[in-house]
């Protein structure tokens, strides 16, 4: 990952101490980062998506785009309670 700063920082600094809610990091050396979803059932349902050429701010948006959100956000009132945030994803 040192050849990859944003990645790194991301994994670092907010996958890593469990910012968003559900969102986990297993380090493979000699993989490209990828983002993988999965289902309540632990079951892949993303074949995985390149995050290596992803800034800082493009890694949060990519996240929130499959619907998780940071658990600071998780109190606050929301428009609409039906959105749950996906069960897991993984790094």
């Amino acid at each position: 990952l040192n050849h990859l700063p944003e990645v790194k920082k991301f994994l670092y600094e907010v996958v890593k101490p469990g910012l968003y809610h559900a969102v986990t990091v297993d380090f493979t050396p000699g993989r490209t980062p990828a983002g993988y979803l999965y289902d309540q059932n632990n079951e892949l349902v993303d074949e995985g998506t390149d995050v290596s050429g992803m800034s800082f701010k493009q890694l949060h948006e990519f996240v929130r785009s499959k619907g998780f959100v940071l658990k600071s956000e998780m109190d606050a009132p929301s428009s609409d309670a039906d959105d749950a945030p996906p069960v897991h994803d993984e790094f």
